[in-house]
């Protein structure tokens, strides 16, 4: 959210040893312009970015029952740094309402209390910032944002649409934009987030960034700007096309030479994804270019639309196909793996048949490996079977996501058998 890069599956182990985060990223960007910055909650943010926060008081997440004080030790220091001017950026993460969800599910009898909570912070929040125009705090955005969705039983991290649906609110005290309506069609990813706040905010886009700029959030700027920053969202998007096609060429080159008949002539783009790419960014230049030359005239608002789509046409091309490269796996080397994993269950089958061999072959010499699988004890057949369905619960996504309830059932299981061992050994009468 702060970088704009694609996490990856193992972004979840290193969240529980979380060290400096060292890619570039909006916070970086504003500390080095000279941000005043203050974070209230979760302290990885603290473990993330050392020594950015001029004040901060970091809360635990893993005590998930607690539901209340997480979010107070958060919302006490609300009213006092409301009347402080000294920050740029306030942070504050609640865990309270993520906490509800892992204790009791989205229609979990806490859920409608904290929702209501949450909506006292946010209007404190924004009417304390409802100021005089022309007011140092007038200038204010306000952003609510949640990282993540939750599923009816209350989990997230997977890939499913209630886990993947979050909310991003733009509030602005002195925008217009609050008389426009909000909609259901107005759907970003989240890495569109860090874009959207560089432009906003004035600093550079973090070099990994593979988001696209939701112009709709951009009320306050021009055409000329909102153009312009489409330009450099493209720029950008770009570089890392280029970082990862080596043979991608792109010039706008030949545009210089169309006038307000080259709208007419952009070109359709087909052929490789090289090809495309080229195509797609030359059309979006070409456009641009045409547009900045019909100045104020009556038709600039139409040719504002098309530069804007164009540019939109080359943004989520790239971005989308830069994210499936991010997520995509060498599938040579996911199959050697697998074969590794089915390796090494036989040779762990192999030497317990070797073992269990061993222990009759002096009094039954013709023992057979069939022989010694119909005499296993049922604590070694568990054993084996909990081997097998790990292995290949690790070919699934979806049995990974929710690999908790797996362990559910095989600690269930095991439970049993040691219950039933416990009877067998105990002296009768």
């Amino acid at each position: 959210m702060v970088s704009g890069a694609v996490g990856g599956f193992l972004d979840v182990v290193f969240n529980f040893n979380t060290q400096a985060f060292l890619d570039d990223n909006l916070l970086d960007q504003f500390f080095r312009v000279g941000w005043q910055m203050a974070m209230f909650g979760d302290e990885t943010w603290l473990k993330l970015f050392p020594r950015l926060f001029t004040r901060h008081d970091g809360v635990s997440s893993f005590f998930v029952k607690d539901t209340i004080q997480v979010d107070l030790n958060v919302s006490r220091h609300l009213p006092e740094e409301l009347k402080q001017d000294d920050w740029h950026l306030l942070i504050l993460h609640y865990l309270g309402l993520d906490h509800v969800g892992h204790v009791g599910g989205r229609k979990s009898a806490l859920m409608a209390p904290k929702l209501r909570e949450m909506d006292d912070v946010i209007k404190m929040i924004h009417l304390n910032n409802i100021l005089p125009q022309g007011s140092k705090k007038g200038e204010t955005l306000l952003l609510v944002v949640s990282d993540h969705g939750m599923t009816e039983s209350g989990n997230h991290g997977g890939s499913s649409y209630e886990e993947i649906d979050s909310l991003a609110l733009f509030m602005a005290p002195n925008s217009e934009a609050h008389r426009e309506a909000s909609t259901t069609k107005d759907m970003a990813n989240q890495v569109d987030i860090t874009p959207t706040l560089a432009i906003l905010f004035g600093v550079p886009i973090p070099k990994n960034n593979v988001g696209v700029l939701a112009v709709d959030c951009l009320h306050s700027l021009t055409d000329v700007q909102k153009l312009r920053a489409l330009e450099l969202n493209s720029w950008q998007l770009l570089r890392l096309l280029k970082a990862q096609l080596p043979s991608l060429s792109c010039t706008d080159s030949g545009s210089s030479g169309h006038t307000d008949n080259g709208w007419s002539k952009v070109s359709h783009c087909n052929g490789t994804a090289e090809e495309r790419f080229c195509c797609l960014y030359s059309n979006a230049a070409v456009l641009h270019r045409l547009w900045k030359s019909t100045g104020s005239s009556a038709d600039s608002g139409h040719y504002y639309d098309r530069t804007a789509a164009a540019f939109y046409d080359f943004l989520t091309t790239a971005s989308g196909w830069l994210t499936q490269k991010v997520t995509d796996k060498p599938v040579g080397r996911l199959a050697v793996g697998i074969l590794a994993m089915l390796l090494a269950c036989a040779v762990l089958l192999r030497l317990l048949f070797c073992l269990r061999q061993e222990e009759h072959v002096e009094g039954n010499q013709g023992f057979s490996d069939m022989n010694i699988v119909q005499n296993w004890s049922l604590e070694e057949v568990f054993v084996v079977a909990v081997i097998i369905i790990l292995v290949t619960s690790m070919g699934s996504s979806s049995m990974i996501e929710e690999e908790q309830y797996i362990w559910h059932f095989l600690t269930t299981t095991l439970f049993w058998i040691l219950f039933r061992k416990t009877i067998q050994i105990l002296p009768l009468g």
